[in-house]
């Protein structure tokens, strides 16, 4: 009896410690929510052009020897160009009256028992671009530390770093349609 009263003892003290965390991280996400901030960062992948019908979805082609030996080859569409493009980075930013030292976190884990991490994109906020900076002097930057406040604005410089080099570079290497870059003029 008296391991039964301990065991139901236990369970009630992990059911209050749980209570009690749940609380505090519902009230540090309800906090936190007034630091949120919207910035975009410059991700890449690497493209390919449209798939021929001659190969696998791999892009390759399997091959005869002279031997009667089957071997894969790349196709000739296989080519691949790495491309930029703007990915979207929620963040909270807390940071002193005179913004000198700023810290940046990220919310992690399950809706409704998220966690708030330091994590690696979030501490390499280094610098935030508010149609502030010519694109010059951004590319010189590490890609990884540069935040842009508008989608619009990260894309523009995705495309000034991109080029005209990678137009029709629009499919993953399955063939499948990615991503269709607006043409500008």
């Amino acid at each position: 009896m008296k391991k039964d009263f301990e065991r139901k003892k236990d369970e009630c003290d992990r059911a209050i410690r749980n209570a009690e965390s749940k609380a505090k991280q519902a009230r540090l996400k309800e906090l936190m929510e007034h630091f949120k901030v919207t910035l975009w960062a410059v991700s890449w992948d690497y493209r390919y052009k449209k798939k021929c019908d001659k190969c696998d979805k791999n892009r390759r082609i399997q091959v005869v020897l002279p031997s009667g030996k089957t071997v894969d080859d790349e196709c000739s569409c296989r080519v691949n160009k790495k491309v930029y493009y703007p990915k979207e980075n929620v963040l909270y930013e807390l940071s002193e009256r005179n913004r000198e030292f700023m810290a940046w976190y990220m919310a992690k884990g399950d809706r409704g028992e998220e966690y708030f991490v330091g994590g690696p994109r979030a501490e390499y906020a280094k610098v935030v671009v508010d149609h502030n900076k010519d694109f010059k002097d951004i590319e010189t930057e590490e890609l990884r530390k540069v935040f842009f406040t508008t989608k619009e604005e990260c894309q523009a410089f995705c495309d000034y770093i991109n080029g005209t080099e990678v137009l029709g570079y629009d499919y993953n290497v399955e063939g499948q349609l990615v991503a269709q870059r607006e043409e500008t003029e």
